[in-house]
């Protein structure tokens, strides 16, 4: 009989530690909550700026630039290799 008085107060001891665990469990869980909310509000705001930088970088004024560096890069290195293989023809 002692057998099971025994075991019947280990389990209330368990339950008893376990409810009074329980206000640091919900707290702990409310800290990490709250600590996502704001890493995504965070990342919600780093996609926004990613996706006007991205629109921006797409808009019609941005390709122009992009279209004139490269033709005047293109036309440099056109005019340097053009002097270049004619010096050497010249040569031959």
């Amino acid at each position: 009989m002692s057998l099971v008085k025994d075991r019947l107060m280990e389990d209330q001891q368990r339950q008893q530690r376990a409810k009074d665990e329980m206000p640091e469990k919900l707290d702990d869980a409310i800290t990490k909550i709250n600590e996502l909310t704001s890493d995504q509000e965070i990342s919600r705001n780093i996609i926004e700026e990613l996706e006007t930088n991205i629109s921006k970088s797409n808009s019609f004024k941005a390709k122009i630039k992009d279209h004139l560096i490269s033709g005047v890069i293109g036309s440099i290195i056109g005019f340097v290799l053009g002097y270049v293989f004619s010096f050497i023809f010249t040569i031959w």
